[in-house]
């Protein structure tokens, strides 16, 4: 048996939580979008009550529920921003030291990572060992 195979018989691929560093995007200066709905509006319409008793003109703002904090939690975090790049639900949180966008950008896990299209319901697969509930 030659050297080569000997040294590279016992190697393993290991499972990474980030891409490679030449591979990462950079998320400094990346603003995040605002949740709209088909026609484009980013706030919900005027209850009756509203528009009647509080005289306000526009409604608050349409949220939806953070896809990476599905990964880390069963009770997730609402928000009012998206991936600029696939319109996925993302808060402004900080978890183990990188942002949400952060993570959902540089993931090496192919169910998290960013590719153009938006992403709605999380993978059980894909779940942290940590989740909490």
């Amino acid at each position: 048996m030659d050297m080569a195979a000997t040294v590279s018989g016992a190697l393993v691929q290991r499972k990474r939580k980030r891409l490679p560093l030449a591979l990462r995007q950079n998320t400094q200066g990346i603003k995040l979008k605002r949740v709209a709905d088909i026609e484009g509006r980013t706030t919900k319409k005027l209850t009756k009550k509203q528009r009647t008793d509080d005289k306000q003109s526009i409604g608050s703002s349409k949220q939806l529920t953070c896809f990476i904090c599905k990964k880390h939690a069963k009770k997730h975090s609402w928000s009012s921003a998206t991936c600029p790049k696939c319109g996925t639900c993302l808060c402004s949180t900080k978890r183990h030291d990188i942002s949400c966008l952060e993570e959902h950008l540089n993931s090496d896990d192919q169910n998290v990572r960013c590719k153009g299209t938006k992403k709605i319901t999380f993978p059980a697969a894909s779940r942290a060992e940590t989740c909490t509930g």
